[in-house]
């Protein structure tokens, strides 16, 4: 759902890996972001698409 994809991007970008606009679409940009980030920690298992999510909805969390 496009909350996902914006908080995805959120915290891809917070990271520096994404670096276009927040948009909640899933498109070439966001794609590109999760595979950089999956290469870069692939040698650790803590860092995956899940615990990205759980860390955006912690920030999140924060503002609700």
């Amino acid at each position: 759902n496009k909350a996902e994809v914006a908080n995805i991007q959120g915290m891809l970008s917070n990271y520096g890996y994404y670096t276009s606009e927040v948009d909640s679409l899933y498109g070439g940009q966001t794609e590109l972001a999760i595979e950089e980030f999956q290469e870069d920690v692939s040698s650790d298992p803590k860092f995956t698409i899940d615990w990205i999510m759980d860390q955006a909805k912690n920030l999140f969390d924060i503002f609700d």
